[in-house]
This record gives C-alpha cells, structure tokens and sequence, in this order.
C-alpha cells in the first residue's frame, strides 16, 4: 500500500511541473517517432524505460527517471515507452514485463 501511495504522489508531482509548464527533460517515445528521435544508434546513447501505466513499480520509477534524465542531458537521452498505448513497440523490443529498462 506505501509503494502505490508513493508511486501515486511521484507520478502526481510530475504531472503538477507539466502542467505548469516546465518541460521534461524525458523524452516519450512512440512507434510513429521513435526511431527518428533515436536514430540507428550511432549519435547519443539512450536509456529507454518501457512502461506501463497500471505498474506501481513503474510510477515509482518516474521522478528517479527525470532525476536521471536531468543529471545526464547532453550525455545520454533517457525516454520512455508506454507499451499500453503503444504496445508495438514494446513487442518489437521483446518487452515481456514492466518496468523494462
């Protein structure tokens, strides 16, 4: 109960600085940008979070991903993957549980 409690308050705390208009340094990925956005591999590495929304250890993972994403822009891009709104590409990494990173 404490982890969904937390997971709660973190993905509601991420959303309060979307909504007031402070960007994400996270980038999301979907199966219509994403190889565009990460290229063939060659430029920036990239850390890739496959999600899903429902997942409590997903949420729990959201301000431990804009920390990582802050710390290291500019060095490594770190998006994320909602395999339930997208789950093409989730099946094209072989994504069989969620978090995945």
């Amino acid at each position: 109960m404490a982890s969904f409690l937390f997971a709660a308050i973190a993905f509601c705390l991420v959303a309060a600085r979307q909504a007031a208009g402070e960007a994400s340094a996270v980038v999301v990925l979907t199966s219509a940008d994403c190889e565009a956005k990460v290229g063939d591999g060659k430029g920036q590495p990239w850390v890739i979070k496959f999600y899903a929304p429902w997942c409590h250890h997903c949420m729990a993972l959201v301000p431990v991903w804009e920390q990582l994403a802050e710390k290291y822009k500019g060095k490594v891009s770190v998006g994320t993957v909602d395999c339930i709104k997208d789950s093409w590409l989730g099946n094209l990494f072989d994504v069989d549980g969620y978090p995945t990173l």
